[in-house]
């Protein structure tokens, strides 16, 4: 995760969630897809997963508002994320930052 951090950096995006905080969430992602029996959920790239977390949390730091950022990345999926995770969205809806 520190990798794709860094990744992220050198094309001008800034995360302020450590990567410590992206393992767990991706740890509690993969068991989700293991409890439904996801597998195409588990085949999929970890740079994409790992930006659509960072884009949940609004930690996608890229110059645009994370909520717009949110609703561009995820597409189709965000009315999904919004059902699944109010307390995310709301976060974003709020403007505040990760953390907070």
């Amino acid at each position: 995760m520190a990798g794709l951090v860094e990744v992220g950096k050198a094309e001008g995006v800034t995360i302020r969630l450590s990567p410590s905080y992206y393992v767990r969430e991706l740890d509690f992602l993969v068991e989700g897809y293991l409890k439904r029996g996801d597998h195409a959920g588990l085949c999929s790239p970890l740079g994409i997963v790992f930006h659509t977390i960072a884009a949940m949390e609004g930690d996608w730091g890229n110059g645009e508002p994370p909520l717009d950022h949110a609703k561009k990345w995820m597409g189709e999926w965000f009315e999904t994320f919004r059902e699944l995770y109010p307390e995310k969205y709301q976060r974003l809806l709020d403007g505040r930052t990760p953390g907070e």
